[in-house]
């Protein structure tokens, strides 16, 4: 691309322009410019939007113009000057570093910006030029051609490049393309026949949209819920199908198809097919329940434990197995069913031929008898076996072993014991019972020896006396004072027998002259020399002496005197135990053994006795 063709193009293009942009200002020039690019017709195709229109010997660079500009003086002059094809009858405007200049058809005026404009502009690569460049065959600008990208728009949603394909669930709707696109098909496009598609005459990249909408919706609805609803979508073709859904417990066999006016569903061994549809619509399908049979057995059970069989055709046959409860037996078993099947018994199958409708059934074991077999540990019985009905009772008599009780410490089969009968009950099968006895127990008391010191212990003794209770009655020489008497504020019962009193005691010698009256100096007093060896205290307010027997003065003898205790009087005395060692049997535990010579029967082991209880 060089920017000399493009100014000879734009000569071309301008010649209407000029005269309305004839002469421009330094100041109005760029606006002039703009003014001349938005006059022209399809510019985006051929000019290129570009700034560099300021050239010199190194080259083009950014310029204040865009997309059109001026061409530079140096260009001007590089080109031929005046004596190039650019000469004008008019001074037109060149570009030059600093400013403008004005081209004559002589010369060039420098730094002068008032001219005729001269637009200046750049082709696309892609621009081609065709004609002579004269009047008669003017230059005409004619861009490459483009490509047109095709897009798919299914119900109006984004664009895409993927069509649907000929045999999906989508209907054709038209299409739309960018404007001055020519294209031309045969029929409805998709993936199949999109190289049918004619394109002519693009000189710009362009898209067209092919539009597509869903298809005609065929609902199949299910009766009773059996099957999820399903759905047919038919597209261009009108025709589609789906895989016929299945549920175990029903058959398409007979199946009932109801659909509304102008929907046609028909069903094959593998498709539900919709063929003609040019609308919405509604399908009701009813299918046939496969029949069932029902068993139960009563005293016995199936062996592969389903009581219930559906058949997964009309008219197949279901075979049962199944086993007796211990007590009973399948030979002379009964059968009834609800709604008339005649299965039929052989060995231990139950088999139903032929299924065509539901049924219930029930199966009888026949009783047979029932054995109890029994086995004693540490002991015996009076037989191996016994039978019964069912629901009966059978007894054994039982012999403990030698060194054991009629006491069970197992039993597989809870049975009871009482005394040397053992009974189990209830009998509902064969079964095998295990019954252990248990070892004699022998007990014995164990105890240890203890001795024991009892220290001795002294306690006092309070006797209330009666009121002039005589406390003393002695002979004395003469009236004197009666000495021996202690009085004192507490006192202690000792273990040597005898009181203790405080060593504060104080001593008081009471008068024996006759009718004599003693207050009590303290709470207690005894009559002991020095307070020592006491065994009685007494307590009182008064001690009364009387003098009952006297002498004449001429005669040598003595008088009587006693003394009596006033103010509640009270005795006090200790009771005295001496200090006594004891042995005693204290007992510890009792002790067990299977062994009967494991410990003595009454005598000593091991510092212990022990004595046999049981």
């Amino acid at each position: 691309m060089k920017k000399v063709c493009l100014f000879v193009l734009s000569m071309f293009i301008g010649l209407s322009t000029l005269n309305a942009i004839n002469q421009t200002t330094e100041s109005t020039i760029v606006e002039d410019l703009k003014c001349f690019y938005t006059r022209l017709d399809k510019e985006s195709l051929y000019i290129l939007d570009t700034n560099k229109f300021m050239c010199s010997s190194s080259g083009c660079t950014s310029s204040i113009f865009e997309k059109a500009g001026i061409i530079s003086t140096y260009e001007y002059k590089n080109i031929g000057g005046n004596s190039s094809y650019l000469v004008s009858r008019e001074p037109f405007v060149t570009l030059n570093n600093t400013g403008y200049d004005l081209a004559t058809s002589t010369e060039i005026i420098n730094n002068e910006g008032n001219g005729a404009l001269k637009p200046n502009m750049y082709l696309k690569e892609d621009v081609k030029v065709r004609g002579s460049g004269t009047k008669r065959d003017p230059w005409i600008l004619v861009p490459l051609v483009k490509s047109v990208n095709l897009y798919a728009s299914i119900n109006g949603g984004e664009l895409t490049s993927d069509f649907p394909s000929n045999t999906s669930t989508y209907l054709y709707d038209g299409y739309y393309c960018d404007k001055d696109v020519n294209i031309s098909i045969s029929e409805d496009i998709y993936n199949e026949n999109i190289d049918k598609i004619n394109v002519s005459s693009i000189y710009e990249n362009k898209k067209c949209v092919f539009k597509y909408k869903s298809g005609y919706k065929v609902t199949l609805k299910f009766t009773n819920n059996i099957i999820e609803d399903k759905y047919i979508v038919v597209g261009s073709s009108l025709s589609n199908k789906i895989e016929k859904p299945t549920n175990s417990d029903y058959t398409w066999e007979k199946a009932d198809i109801s659909c509304e006016e102008g929907i046609n569903v028909t069903v094959d061994e593998e498709y539900i097919k919709a063929t003609d549809i040019r609308k919405d619509g509604t399908c009701t399908i009813t299918l046939k329940e496969l029949p069932v049979i029902g068993l139960s057995v009563k005293n016995g059970s199936i062996s592969n434990g389903a009581s219930n069989k559906r058949v997964s055709y009309i008219g197949e046959d279901i075979t049962f197995t199944v086993t007796p409860n211990s007590g009973y037996k399948i030979e002379g078993s009964s059968i009834t069913c609800n709604n008339g099947s005649t299965p039929v018994i052989s060995g231990n199958l139950v088999k139903f031929n032929n299924v065509t409708k539901s049924d219930v059934c029930v199966l009888n074991m026949a009783v047979d008898k029932l054995r109890v077999t029994l086995n004693v540990v540490n002991g015996s019985s009076d037989a191996s076996y016994k039978e019964t009905n069912l629901n009966g009772s059978v007894s054994f008599t039982i012999t403990p072993g030698s060194e054991y009780d009629l006491t069970l410490t197992s039993d597989t089969c809870n049975g009871t014991l009482s005394g040397n009968i053992y009974t189990v009950s209830n009998v509902t099968s064969n079964k095998t019972c295990t019954i252990t006895l248990k070892h004699k127990i022998y007990t014995w008391a164990k105890y240890k020896y203890v001795t024991k010191t009892i220290p001795a212990q002294a306690t006092t003794v309070t006797t209330s006396l009666p009121e002039g209770t005589m406390i003393l009655d002695e002979e004395y020489d003469s009236q004197v004072n009666v000495t021996g008497f202690v009085a004192f504020d507490s006192f202690t019962a000792g273990t040597d027998g005898y009181f203790t009193i405080p060593s504060d005691y104080e001593d008081f010698s009471p008068y024996t002259y006759k009718d004599a009256t003693e207050t009590v100096p303290r709470r207690y007093f005894a009559i002991s020399s020095n307070g020592r060896w006491i065994t009685e205290i007494y307590s009182g307010t008064t001690l009364v002496i009387d003098m009952y027997e006297e002498c004449c003065r001429a005669c040598d003898c003595d008088h009587k005197s006693r003394f009596y205790l006033k103010g509640s009087p009270k005795k006090y005395t200790i009771s005295y135990t001496p200090e006594t060692t004891t042995t005693t049997k204290e007992f510890v535990e009792n002790v067990t053994s299977e062994n009967k010579s494991a410990y003595p029967t009454d005598g000593d082991m091991n510092g212990y006795y022990y004595k046999l209880i049981s």
